[in-house]
This record gives C-alpha cells, structure tokens and sequence, in this order.
C-alpha cells in the first residue's frame, strides 16, 4: 500500500513539473496552485466527486484550455434477487391466470373479481422493513417446531384483494424429503404463517390452495400448530383458562355494505375488544359491547357495531379480544369483506 502511494505522489510530482516545463518554454510563468489542482484532476486515484470539484474550479480559472470533464465511475447492475415479476389483466366476467416464469401462478375463477383488475406475482423481498423483520421471525419460530422452509415468500398483489369466488395460489417448491409441503399465508394482524389446505403435485413439484384474498405466499415442509388459522381462529394466551373454549363471533352481513355487526356468544368474560385493521393498520377500536339478556336458556350475546360506511372496497382483518378476571386473555381473528 505504501508503495502504491509513493508512485501516485511520484506521477503527479511528475505531472506539475511537466506542465512547469511547459509554461517555461512557452515563456510563462508557472502557477503552481493551478498545476497542483491540474495534477489531482488528471489522477485516477482520486475520487470522481473530488476530480468533478477540481474540474469546474480549473475551467473557471482557465477557460481557455476547455478541460473535458472527468469521466464518471460505471457501477455494475444490481444482480436480480428472483424471477423476474409477471403482471396480468385478469378480466371480471372470464378471469384469467397470471403465470410467472418459476411456475407461480394465480388461477382467478370467472366473476370472481368486482371489475377488470391488474393482477401481479413479484418477490416479496420489496415489502417494508419492519414487515420483514416479523416474517423472518415468525418463519424462526415455525423452524424451531420442525417446519423448513423450501420456497422464497412471492407476493400476490393487490395485497389484500378480496374474491367473491375462491382463486387458486400455486406456487413450486424445492424437494421437501420427508416433509409434506404445505402453502403457508402471511397474516398481518397475528404476525404469523398461517397454514392453508394444499394440494401437492409431486411430478412439478408444486403445490395449490385456494384463496379468498391475495397476500404473500411460501411454503414449507412439515406441518405446524394451527392454533388460530387467519380464517377464524383462536389464541388462549398464556395459559387462559378452559372457559374460553366456549366462545364464539359471528360478523354479519357478508359482504359489508354499511355496517358491520360482531355477536359474541359464550363463555365467562370480564371485558371484550374489537380491533378492525386495513392494509395492516389499526382503522376501528372498541370495547362499547351491548348486551342481549339471554332468552329460553340460551347464552348471553354481546355485539358491536363497525360502521364501514366510508371504508374502501376490500379485505379488512378483525381481533376479538375477551378478558377475564385473574387471568390471561384470549383471542379471536378472522376477516371480513366490504363490498358494494
């Protein structure tokens, strides 16, 4: 490195003193700023951003000498994280297929969609960071219970876009061995891979499942706790205990138009929460419950109202939280459709 150093000073000593014999024979005075300024400038080992500087101070000094500007640094092309995206108008009244080079594919059903939709299958690698810092954890948790991972996460957009009929994802997968390979769904309000019914198609080496919505996408190859599927599950947090078990919440109508009602059924409860969430955010909050006094035996049903009115058109998840005295809470999430 030392040595590397003594030649560049020595090439650009080498260039002043040039350009100083050169003043002296064309009978000029040497200025020895300028040829200092020169010297860095006609270096190669100069940063570009630092040549760029000298440059425009050498022209403004010497306008004469019309100095070409120094050539910028070529950067190579960033190399390509996966197959290259595939976009596809999916028509309302016939649907459509969108097939990616890899043999991703998204079969849409006809009438399935409310309007012609551009349908797209990319990697999932541009979602936001904090998004997929919670994918890689909760991919950590399931390999800690056995499940390995045997394809990259493809994103299916418009994230969230609902189906009036189910779709089918189908993804291929690299050989799983021993291990079914099962499509796993991102579900963003339990930050969680949601295991969906799959068919394997060992010859190609891919697997389907249909969809009511677009999410992202992965598979894996052994089968995982499904406690709280993303359709309707349950979570009993922390050792919640067994009274939870006879709870339920419906949510009517379906689809939304205006207004939607949740009821919750059963089960010894202190105090319920309804979180609404759109495209991953907190929209609606509420533990306003009414309740129905039970009639001819039946349980006690407590129920509050979301008014959807002035929410877009699409898929929108929901958490049903219940409480109890002394202990732990539990869980219920699901997801509901707003259409009109």
């Amino acid at each position: 490195m030392i040595g590397a150093q003594v030649r560049r000073r020595a090439v650009a000593l080498a260039t002043v003193l040039c350009a100083a014999a050169a003043a002296h024979a064309r009978g000029e005075s040497p200025d020895p700023a300028y040829d200092r300024l020169y010297a860095v400038y006609q270096s190669s080992a100069a940063p570009y951003h630092i040549r760029y500087h000298l440059w425009r101070r050498l022209i403004a000094r010497e306008p004469s000498r019309r100095l070409p500007p120094p050539v910028p640094p070529a950067f190579p092309a960033p190399a390509p994280t996966g197959p290259a995206a595939a976009l596809a108008l999916v028509g309302r009244k016939n649907g459509g297929r969108v097939l990616r080079a890899d043999g991703a594919a998204l079969r849409v059903p006809p009438g399935a969609l409310l309007r012609d939709t551009p349908l797209m299958i990319s990697s999932a690698s541009y979602r936001d960071e904090p998004e997929r810092r919670a994918q890689a954890a909760a991919l950590a948790a399931l390999a800690a219970q056995g499940a390995r991972s045997v394809s990259d996460a493809v994103a299916f957009d418009p994230d969230g876009l609902p189906f009036s009929a189910p779709a089918a994802v189908v993804l291929p997968y690299a050989r799983a061995g021993a291990g079914a390979p099962k499509i796993y769904a991102w579900d963003r309000v339990r930050s969680a891979w949601t295991p969906l019914n799959t068919s394997v198609d060992p010859a190609s080496l891919t697997v389907s499942a249909q969809v009511a919505s677009l999410a992202v996408f992965r598979v894996l190859a052994a089968d995982a706790p499904r406690a709280g599927s993303s359709g309707f599950g349950a979570i009993a947090r922390d050792g919640a205990s067994a009274a939870y078990a006879g709870w339920d919440v419906t949510v009517t109508p379906d689809p939304v138009t205006i207004a939607a009602t949740f009821r919750v059924r059963g089960g010894a409860r202190d105090g319920i929460e309804l979180r609404v969430y759109g495209g991953g955010r907190l929209i609606y909050k509420t533990t306003n419950f009414a309740s129905s006094p039970p009639a001819g035996g039946a349980t006690t049903t407590q129920s509050a109202v979301w008014d959807a009115s002035g929410a877009p058109e699409g898929v929108y998840d929901y958490a049903v939280t219940v409480r109890r005295a002394g202990q732990m809470s539990a869980v219920k999430t699901g997801r509901i459709r707003v259409a009109r």
